[in-house]
């Protein structure tokens, strides 16, 4: 098991929200983000390594941003990530 944390934000609300998880994959982090309003953005941290970044665009439906993962510094977008990066 790993631990696993979701950063998210809807844009107009108050600054993001972390939510850690532990789970065998970071694909358990749509059953953690699954009452989430439509609209939220999320972004998928393992550790300091950004995994994916998402937007909820129905109840169950995600759309998945391109980002490549790599070695991220807080307040810095990941590479490949550009400036709608949530931090």
């Amino acid at each position: 098991m790993r631990t696993y944390h979701l950063l998210l934000a809807d844009g107009d609300g108050p600054p993001a929200r972390q939510i850690p998880f532990v789970a065998e994959s970071p694909d358990f982090a749509l059953v953690v983000a699954a009452q989430e309003q439509a609209g939220i953005r999320a972004e998928l941290w393992d550790g300091a390594r950004l995994l994916a970044r998402l937007t909820k665009a129905a109840p169950d439906l995600w759309l998945l941003h391109p980002c490549s993962s790599g070695p991220s510094r807080t307040g810095e977008p990941a590479p490949g990530c550009g400036s709608d990066h949530l931090l």
